[in-house]
């Protein structure tokens, strides 16, 4: 099954649209996140393939960077993927007749992402940003000489780019929010050190953390983690030492940003443990632009630790995955940095195969609510490499892994979450061609929206109640509601009637085929009829011949209002079934919204009891345009008027032919 948009139901009419809430219930116990399947290939190349990058926009949907083979140049290329849509044909961004690397992605609070990438020979460094449509705008080269650049972009869209040059200086660019011109470049680094593989992040006040690997001066053997930090509007800070200069290797930096602007910085670093050289994976931390801390070993001190990834949830909770191996077997092992420090590493995962172990690390993301998943590429004693999954909780509880691809070869893991807690994987891999492959986490309940119920009712009338049903990624399993007075009921649209007065909390709750659920609350208030007044008796007989009838001497009330459709086309019609208490002038008004809103009015002279009146989207000289309507109901005679009722209509384009 390809991901689609899954839906239940369209909105239905009630007597009166009621205020309501949709709120997005978390998966519960008994419910697990649950990956897709079969994955999804979004790129093919006709030689080689690997995955680099990938971000997620607000709205959930995802872009995947990637490089593969033309035959004759290496290109830079990226996947785009609307949440519950397939994947979109591959973009690439590099010119077809050189090598170009794969791009580095960031996305801003807008859902525009942007990428930059290196092409050519010697390299040069280049931009594009994604079109509301779908596209790229055309390529932009923002550095002559530039290699490993990377790209940030804050929550307004400023962006700040940085690369290498041919003499190992970084340099750094910006283009500031809302403008589409770019500063001069100003270089970060220092002469004569060799600098590379630079790293960019964002802080929530504006401000830029640079992390990256160098060697102190160029030939001198001399290993270390720089940073630097930029206030919002202002210059960089005097480059400092993260990691401890050593005589050793310090490598593969990684980078987070939490809420509150914590920097927290993590690496792997070689030391020297009974005469044998060792890697370990060491973090530190920095508050805006503050001093960095000494650096502390979070990985075991008995075993060589391989690179490390982090990623923050929106209450700055931090959580690090690496690999580590002993005896000849990889572990895959998390951590967690709470405001008391790093907890107890526990193993997620393991590789019992060769000493490559998985080959390319291990990739985490974690969601808003501190929702975490995890993949790598696990080898077997047979070498062959299978992508490997996991989830946690917001309490650090994990699964068990579980296999996305047996591919044999398969490669440069990368994960991305989204704002709701769906994660998207993506990775490369060989089977008949190269591919890079994906699935998806589905960690959320269905989307509610449309609810349609009233606000006020009498005791015995029959109410109707609707919701819009859709899941992004999986089938949808029950809509229940329950009524507040015990009765319950199954579907997207349903009926019920209270017998008693009262205020009713009615909740719907969505479940999709893997338990995940959401729910929306209305209040309805019922109340019981008024009562009818006894008739005025007979006056005694007078000496007049003629008796005068007793006039009627109450307003006419609407017993129920329904209409048929709750949407048309022309020149189809809804019905709208009215039942009076007595006989009454009917006046029917149809409002649109927007700044400009269509109306129409249609006016009956009924009996009582039940009578209906045709709707359709042309009502004496007046058509209504598509869109969304307020149907409000009056009923009048002498003594005056009833309650309105107000029902929901929907004007849909007609089928062209």
């Amino acid at each position: 099954m390809n991901p689609i948009r899954h839906r239940l139901g369209l909105v239905a009419a009630g007597l009166g649209l009621a205020a309501t809430a949709v709120v997005t219930v978390p998966p519960g116990a008994s419910a697990t996140p649950t990956w897709t399947t079969p994955v999804s290939e979004l790129a093919v190349f006709a030689s080689g393939a690997g995955v680099w990058r990938q971000v997620v926009g607000p709205d959930g949907t995802a872009w995947t960077s990637s490089w593969g083979g033309n035959g004759s140049h290496q290109l830079a290329v990226v996947s785009r993927r609307s949440p519950g849509a397939d994947w979109d044909p591959p973009v690439t961004l590099s010119a077809a007749d050189v090598d170009g690397s794969a791009p580095e992605l960031a996305v801003d609070a807008g859902g525009t992402a942007y990428a930059v990438w290196d092409q050519g020979w010697p390299s040069s460094t280049w931009f594009a940003q994604s079109t509301p449509d779908g596209g790229w705008t055309p390529p932009l080269q923002l550095a002559e000489d530039g290699v490993y650049s990377t790209i940030t972009a804050g929550a307004d869209g400023a962006l700040t780019v940085a690369w290498k040059d041919s003499a190992y200086r970084l340099h750094t660019i910006d283009r500031p929010a809302g403008s589409a011109t770019w500063t001069d470049p100003v270089q970060l680094s220092p002469d004569g050190w060799a600098s590379e593989s630079p790293l960019l992040r964002v802080d929530g006040h504006g401000g830029v953390v640079a992390l990256w690997r160098q060697i102190s001066p160029i030939g001198a053997g001399i290993f270390m983690v720089e940073g630097a930090y930029r206030a919002a509007g202002g210059a960089w800070s005097t480059p400092t030492h993260v990691s401890d200069p050593l005589p050793l290797e310090a490598a593969n930096p990684d980078l987070v940003i939490t809420p509150d602007g914590t920097a927290v910085a993590g690496w792997r670093q070689d030391v020297v443990v009974d005469g044998a050289t060792r890697s370990r994976v060491q973090t530190a931390t920095s508050v805006l632009g503050g001093a960095w801390t000494d650096p502390s070993d979070l990985s075991d001190l008995a075993t060589d630790a391989r690179a490390v990834d982090l990623a923050s949830d929106a209450e700055g909770v931090v959580t690090a995955a690496w690999t580590e191996n002993a005896a000849g077997s990889y572990a895959i092992r998390t951590a967690r940095l709470t405001g008391s420090g790093w907890t107890q590493a526990v193993t997620i995962g393991t590789s019992p195969g060769s000493a490559y172990g998985p080959a390319d690390g291990v990739a985490l993301d974690v969601a808003p609510d501190g929702r975490v998943a995890a993949i790598w590429v696990a080898e077997d004693e047979t070498f062959s490499m299978s992508t490997m999954g996991a989830t946690a909780d917001a309490s650090g509880s994990w699964t068990e892994p579980v296999t996305l691809d047996a591919d044999a070869s398969s490669t440069n893991p990368v994960i991305t979450m989204s704002p709701d807690g769906d994660a998207v994987a993506s990775w490369a891999g060989v089977t008949t061609s190269y591919v890079v492959r994906s699935a998806v986490l589905d960690g959320t309940g269905p989307v509610l929206s449309g609810l349609a119920a009233p606000s006020t009712a009498e005791t015995g009338d029959t109410l109707d109640f609707a919701v819009d049903v859709a899941d992004t990624w999986s089938d949808l399993g029950e809509v229940t509601w329950d009524f507040g007075d015990g009765a319950t009921a199954v579907g997207p649209s349903v009926s019920h009637a209270f017998a008693a007065a009262g205020s009713y909390p009615v909740q719907v709750v969505a479940t999709d085929v893997h338990g995940n659920t959401t729910r929306a609350t209305a209040t309805v208030t019922v109340a019981a009829p008024e009562p009818t007044p006894e008739p005025t008796p007979t006056p005694t007989p007078t000496p007049t011949p003629t008796t005068v009838p007793t006039p009627t001497v109450s307003a006419p009330r609407i017993l129920s209002a329904h209409l048929d459709k709750a949407r048309i086309r022309a020149p189809r019609k809804a019905r709208l079934e009215l039942r009076l208490s007595g006989a009454a002038t009917v006046r029917v008004a149809i409002t649109g919204a927007g700044r400009r809103p269509s109306r129409a009015t249609v006016v009956r002279a009924l009996p009582a009891g039940t009578s209906t009146v045709a709707l359709g989207a042309r009502i004496g000289k007046r058509t209504l345009r598509p869109g969304r309507y307020v149907v409000t109901v009056v009923a009048t005679n002498d003594i005056g008027s009833s309650k309105a009722v107000r029902l929901a209509l929907r004007v849909v384009r007609p089928v062209r032919r």
